[in-house]
């Protein structure tokens, strides 16, 4: 493993209070027993990257879930002091913390700061209470008010806001209610993301049942987002994301960029040397693997085969980077790969601009208004 590189770090916190009637994530609750015996195989984890990678340097790192504020603050603290033990930071290193505004007081927002987070994502996901209920969240829109105003008087200085649009029963109406009162709290970032329906949630089972926004009136959602977040200074910098000057998640960015990461926990996700995997998503084959003293070598005897030839490579950067608004620059995919990908997606690329869903020319690739839109029509061209 190669050690004169900077990754970005996610953290899988995969317990819930409840489970979201929308989500398909590697989350659980009713599971809190396990948390002791999780920390303990996720520490071994990190253990194993710090010692084989020799003190990596990190530019970020981000606790996804689940829902890591129902840790208690000195299960995140113990963590953190792990990493520092392990592995070196960067200058400025963004430490970031997935909330639900239901699970958070402001002393423990106070202890979250101290130890260090410096970017708190809240799951606010709409101002509505009868949506909230729909969604099978556990807060309400008081609660949103009250988490956001106890982080800032706790020390965050950035914050941002998760909301969701096209939900059972909303008006496009509601759904500027919604940003209205987002933007009322003055967030440093915001995150809006049409609800998308998995197969084995609770939605899904009552998906003929459901009352969604028609195609239009998501478009319609789509593009006021995009309308009265530009009025108030907000930067449109990737598909669902929008943040005030110098506020873009650096976490994320790693992503799109085609960067390399490093993913601990269960169902965590890594990109190292050219290799994507996974690690188990059951949380009790995740800890019985780190009980193994052989864990470590069967990691990478697991992962040898996951190496990505050019052509995958380049793939990935396209699909990733167009969800930037800046799109990807092909001479720099051209001297990163050794392809052109106006030679390898040639085809494609006419189609797509002939569809009016991306613009290009020599220098830039990047998705269109209407590409924004119907992004995935655009990826799944370079999967």
């Amino acid at each position: 493993m190669n050690n004169k590189k900077e990754y970005a770090l996610y953290i899988h916190i995969p317990f819930c209070a409840r489970k979201c009637n929308y989500c398909d994530f590697t989350s659980h609750a009713g599971i809190d027993h396990l948390i002791p015996e999780y920390l303990e195989a996720l520490k071994k984890e990190l253990t194993f990257y710090a010692e084989n990678l020799k003190e990596p340097r990190l530019k970020t790192v981000f606790f996804g879930g689940g829902t890591p504020s129902l840790l208690d603050p000195n299960d995140i603290r113990s963590i953190m002091d792990h990493i520092k033990s392990g592995f070196k930071f960067g200058s400025n290193a963004e430490i970031s913390l997935e909330a639900n505004p239901g699970t958070l007081n402001f002393l423990n927002l106070v202890k979250l700061n101290k130890i260090g987070i410096n970017r708190l994502s809240l799951g606010a996901q709409s101002f509505d209470d009868d949506h909230l209920k729909v969604l099978g969240r556990i807060h309400s829109s008081d609660n949103i008010k009250y988490t956001f105003w106890a982080a800032r008087h706790a020390g965050f200085d950035n914050i941002n806001l998760d909301l969701m649009f096209a939900l059972p029963h909303q008006s496009v109406e509601d759904w500027e209610k919604t940003l209205k009162e987002a933007l009322s709290l003055r967030p440093d970032h915001i995150s809006t993301y049409n609800l998308t329906i998995e197969e084995g949630t609770p939605l899904h089972k009552d998906k003929k049942r459901l009352a969604l926004p028609s195609n239009e009136e998501e478009f319609e959602m789509f593009d006021l987002s995009i309308k009265m977040l530009a009025d108030k200074d907000f930067k449109h910098y990737e598909i669902s994301n929008f943040a005030k000057p110098g506020k873009e998640c650096r976490n994320n960015l790693v992503y799109w960029d085609n960067e390399e990461y490093i993913g601990a926990g269960a169902g965590a996700t890594s990109y190292m040397d050219g290799r994507r995997y996974s690690n188990a998503k059951d949380i009790d084959s995740y800890i019985a693997n780190w009980r193994d003293e052989n864990a470590g070598i069967n990691l990478i005897e697991s992962h040898k085969s996951f190496k990505r030839n050019s052509s995958e490579e380049i793939s990935d950067a396209m699909f990733l980077g167009l969800r930037k608004l800046e799109g990807v620059d092909p001479r720099e995919l051209l001297s990163k790969y050794d392809i052109d990908p106006f030679d390898l997606y040639k085809k494609e690329l006419n189609e797509l601009s002939d569809k009016g869903l991306i613009e290009m020319n020599d220098s830039r690739i990047k998705l269109s208004k209407k590409g924004l839109f119907l992004a995935n029509e655009v990826f799944e061209r370079f999967v």
